[in-house]
């Protein structure tokens, strides 16, 4: 019974266990989202369709087996409309660390949310996103590089969803005035992508 009872454990660990990369962190129905954290690549389908995300300067192409693909055709590289945004957080105090000009402590910042979209035609077999360097921050707590995304089926395609934050460090603990956009102004970001037929 000991013996068993082990057994079940050490396969509960092991079930638990996720790969760092696997991008699937909630499934629900026809969406899945995730972390994409900036220097890495990632791969995520949902109805058959593949959307690669690649830090900027990487290529893409060679992400895709070429056997699988009938016709192998690239649209010109194309941007995601400028991304809305609005400020879920202000004047909140947040531990920065590591930011450029900014000595580590606590901070009163107002936090900024950006959100864009791209949408996948049906005859697209995979899509190439670029997340752009510099990158803005997938958890604003902790400064992690990076994005948000949400894969979903509609009926005009499958949709890739990017969410990012960037914040305003408003002044320190002692009063001193910053007014700081880190890590950039997240108006000026543009997502660029490409669609391979």
């Amino acid at each position: 019974m000991k013996k068993l009872l082990m057994l079940f454990v050490i396969g509960a660990i092991f079930a638990s266990c996720s790969n760092e990369n696997d991008p699937i962190v909630n499934e629900t129905g026809k969406t899945i989202s995730g972390v994409f954290n900036y220097g890495q690549s990632q791969t995520i389908e949902l109805d058959g369709k593949k959307i690669t995300l690649l830090s900027e300067g990487m290529n893409g192409s060679e992400e895709f087996d070429e056997n699988q693909i009938v016709t192998k055709a690239e649209s010109p590289i194309m941007y995601a409309s400028i991304p809305t945004y609005t400020t879920p957080y202000k004047n909140t105090k947040i531990l920065i660390n590591g930011a450029a000009g900014l000595s580590t402590g606590s901070y009163v910042c107002d936090v900024y949310s950006f959100n864009t979209s791209i949408t996948m035609p049906s005859n697209a077999y995979a899509a190439v996103a670029f997340v752009p360097s510099p990158a803005a921050y997938s958890n604003y707590s902790n400064q992690t590089v990076g994005i948000n995304w949400t894969m979903s089926s509609s009926s005009s395609g499958v949709v890739l969803s990017i969410s990012f934050y960037t914040i305003l460090v408003k002044y320190d603990m002692l009063g001193r005035a910053y007014n700081w956009l880190i890590p950039l102004d997240g108006r000026t970001v543009q997502v660029p992508y490409k669609f391979i037929y």
